[in-house]
């Protein structure tokens, strides 16, 4: 039981600067959050190892520790509480590092540096600054990156504090533990360094607004573009007349901002909420001009986060750059003029690398999500009046793109390039339904499970595999040879010999459905229901009981061959009005049968519009769908167009802007 006594007092670090203390109150919290959070899954983690584990001694060992894991929760948060504590007040006091690491074994210690030297190079580029800045506000000048009082030794260190209440561990059950803490608590470091930083640069002085920066050169308008004095005078249309005098110069308005842009929380900031921040802090109204760009600005980001081409995560993300844009837009009003200005290069691009992504959860640094969050936290931190910076987080965005999304696209050009070889054949909705039918007709009665299994779930397996390999691979005829398995697998067994073989093959036979189910966009519930009905009505052959077998005699039925995972949605009435067809490129929203949705850009299009062949960002998932059947999702809202790859978001909303102001 945890005794209120065992926490450390945070007393005893004090460090020297109200920003410093504020630096440490924050890493506390929200680490604390974060260790909450891996704690809430520890217990389901290791019963899934436990259920994995190839020896009962091992299996034991998950499951005890499963236990303690649950009985010392309390304790082992209050411990890794006071580790916190005790390696903030070691730079202070001058004590010695511990390295408790040293008494472990050689695995566990390797295991602990690595994810240490993991978190250390994924923060890279804010741990060295935010040591830097922390050995000034400690009056510390040699602190060491490992002596850092929120680095990832700190952190790890306070992991090991933690695992001790829970007493000895196995090592394979501390490996599964510090993995799941790798992605749980290491994984999301980025965003609290960063917000770190942003306090402590302030206190030293190093974070400025670059007052003295010269004034960038306005840019000349672009042929076609919308020009800021045409919005300006949509926008004044109407509008009662201004009382004459000089407002607040442009340059304190902007100085402002900036202020805000360091402690604003995330979120955009209401049009009513800035105003009166910016009233009360500068006792004058703006000026008429500057008045009208805040305006601009605000309607601007109202329409970028209504547009259905962000994803609503990527959304909050975008929404937290409005304060930086509005500053943008003051220092330099070719902003909305020209398409090539560098900070809406930067917006267009995090959008259309954005457009094709679905929400999986990953929220680390390496997946575009975390590539996406380290461009606005460039921006909220660093940005003064230099609008270089914009081309430089635009130039970086790019690279990491093409080298990352370029597995993507040479899928993408392999897929296209097999639906185009096999347009002229028949399709695949009629072959798999031929395929499938001719195999069900064997039987005189299918169970109603087993036959939506069949025709629902494992026709989308066979149509992925026709659509990228076609007929006449291996990977098609074992996914023909499984429906005639699972068939008999049903079927009453009425000898030693045929029940012998039933038992040996069920295993290989659920396990190969499993795998081919899993890559389609069924609901996971759906899939669980008809595998375990099935298993039922094994149970039931091997006591001689199941479904008559037809005398009938059937025919062999063609081949196709699988590659990742596509599906065929099953065609619907014809809907009445004009034909569906989009354009290659062209990316949409599709429900699944969860109600999560999944974007997919269409690759190819039959030359008769009949059929459409999309896949998703990541090349891996493949979809075909016919002329009918997407109508009908598109008019039930079951899918929804975002728009074509090459169209710019700042472009849509700034016309979608005019449109409003006008009307």
């Amino acid at each position: 039981m945890t005794n209120d006594s065992q926490i450390t007092d945070n007393r005893r670090f004090q460090p020297p600067s109200h920003a410093g203390a504020r630096c440490v109150e924050l890493f506390h919290e929200r680490l604390l959050e974060l260790f909450d959070a891996f704690y809430d899954r520890i217990e389901g983690v290791l019963l899934e190892a436990a259920d994995k584990a190839e020896s009962n001694g091992v299996h034991a060992g998950y499951v005890l520790a499963t236990q303690a894991f649950r009985r010392r929760r309390r304790a082992s948060r209050s411990a890794f509480h006071n580790a916190l504590c005790e390696a903030m007040a070691r730079p202070a006091a001058g004590e010695p590092t511990s390295d408790a690491a040293e008494t472990r074994g050689d695995e566990e210690r390797l295991a602990l540096e690595n994810l240490v030297s993991k978190a250390s190079n994924r923060y890279r580029d804010t741990l060295p600054a935010l040591t830097d800045r922390l050995a000034r506000l400690l009056g510390d000048e040699a602190l060491r990156p490992a002596a850092n009082p929120v680095g990832p030794t700190a952190v790890c260190g306070a992991l090991q504090a933690a695992i001790e209440p829970i007493g000895e561990l196995d090592p394979p059950t501390r490996l599964v533990v510090y993995k799941l803490f790798d992605k749980q608590v290491m994984d999301r470091l980025g965003g609290l360094y960063s917000a770190c930083l942003r306090i402590v640069a302030a206190e030293t002085g190093r974070r400025t607004t670059n007052a003295t920066a010269p004034t960038p050169t306005p840019r000349q308008p672009t042929t076609g573009a919308v020009a800021f004095a045409e919005l300006q005078r949509a926008l004044a249309h109407g509008r009662a007349p201004r009382q004459s005098g000089d407002g607040v110069a442009t340059a304190e308005v902007v100085q402002i901002l900036s202020g805000i842009q360091q402690t604003a929380p995330p979120g955009p900031a209401p049009a009513s909420a800035l105003r009166a921040q910016l009233g009360a802090t500068l006792g004058r109204s703006l000026g008429e001009v500057d008045e009208t760009t805040l305006d601009l600005v605000f309607l601007l980001f109202e329409h970028l986060l209504a547009d259905n081409m962000l994803p609503d995560s990527i959304k909050v993300l975008i929404a937290r750059l409005q304060i930086p844009i509005l500053k943008v837009a003051l220092l330099d009003k070719s902003f909305f003029d020209d398409p090539d200005h560098p900070a809406r290069r930067l917006l267009n691009h995090m959008a259309q690398a954005a457009m094709g992504w679905t929400d999986d959860g990953d929220r680390s640094p390496e997946g575009l999500y975390g590539q996406l969050e380290r461009i606005v936290e460039r921006v909220i931190g660093d940005f003064g009046q230099d609008l270089g910076l914009f081309a430089e987080l635009d130039s970086q965005l790019s690279a990491e793109r093409a080298l990352e999304d370029e597995p993507a696209r040479i899928r993408e050009r392999r897929v296209r390039r097999l639906a185009e070889e096999r347009a002229e054949a028949s399709t695949t909705a009629q072959i798999v339904a031929a395929t499938i039918a001719a195999r069900l007709r064997r039987y005189r009665q299918v169970p109603p499970a087993i036959r939506e299994l069949i025709e629902t779930g494992w026709a989308e397996v066979l149509a992925t595999t026709h659509v990228l390999e076609g007929p006449d691979g291996s990977a098609w005829r074992a996914q023909v040879a499984l429906v005639d398995r699972l068939l008999w697998s049903i079927c009453p067994k009425d000898t030693q010999e045929e029940r012998r073989e039933l038992l040996r093959g069920v295993p290989s036979l659920l396990r190969h459905l499993r795998l081919g189910l899993a890559d389609t966009l069924l609901d996971s519930r759906r899939i669980a229901r008809w595998l375990r009905e099935l298993q039922a009505l094994q149970l039931a052959a091997l006591r001689g009981e199941g479904p008559p077998v037809s005398p009938a005699e059937t025919t062999p039925e063609p081949d196709d061959t699988p590659v990742a995972a596509p599906i065929l949605v099953k065609a619907a009435p014809p809907p009445t009005g004009e034909p569906v067809r989009l354009a290659p490129g062209t990316w949409l929203a599709l429900r699944r049968d969860d109600a999560e949705h999944v974007r997919l850009k269409v690759i190819w299009r039959a030359q008769d519009g009949t059929r459409h062949l999309f896949i998703d960002g990541k090349g891996r998932r493949t979809v075909e769908l016919d002329r009918e059947r997407l109508a009908t999702l598109l008019a039930e809202g079951a899918a929804e167009v975002i728009g074509h790859e090459d169209e710019a978001i700042v472009e849509r909303a700034i016309t979608a802007l005019m449109r409003s102001v006008q009307h």
